[in-house]
């Protein structure tokens, strides 16, 4: 199952975005090549796939994702560690993860939930959600580190943002 991506495009995102692609600019304009620079160097101090998975608390973008069952309760993802957890339609889950940096992968196994029982139809939400899940593998940011994308090889696809806690 594929879905369409529709991303609405938010004043401010826009403007943050455009302000780090100028920034970008100015930086890659001033600077001097140095000879033998190596990757690790190039790269020593930003922060890499599974620090910015864990910066963030994550929810589910039912709009923007590939479950074919819509509900409309909050889907959330949190990575800690090597564990990640969250809120799945009607049960809390947790499993372990790993990432390949070099790749942007992250792979996700063995995930159990809780055992509350809900509406058949958030029952099956919840089933196409934990089967995309473990399924992942492919991990995109967008608009400016806001969202995470994460596709998998069967076309599902789990589009989070990042929420604050105190909303």
């Amino acid at each position: 199952m594929s879905a369409v991506a529709h991303h609405r495009v938010h004043p401010r995102r826009l403007a943050a975005v455009v302000t780090l692609l100028l920034a970008a600019l100015v930086l890659t304009a001033c600077e001097t090549p140095v000879e033998g620079n190596d990757s690790r160097s190039a790269t020593a101090g930003m922060p890499n796939l599974t620090q910015e998975l864990q910066a963030q608390k994550w929810r589910l973008v039912w709009t923007d994702s590939s479950v074919a069952t819509r509900v409309t309760n909050r889907v959330t993802l949190r990575f800690a560690g090597d564990e990640v957890f969250g809120q799945a339609p009607c049960n809390a889950y947790r499993g372990r993860f790993t990432t390949d940096i070099d790749n942007w992968t992250v792979t996700i196994t063995d995930v159990s939930t809780t055992k509350k029982a809900c509406a058949a139809r958030v029952m099956r939400a919840e089933r196409e959600y934990l089967r995309a899940l473990v399924q992942v593998r492919d991990v995109e940011f967008s608009d400016g580190y806001f969202d995470v994308v994460i596709d998998n090889s069967t076309g599902d696809r789990l589009s989070y943002e990042a929420y604050d806690t105190y909303r």
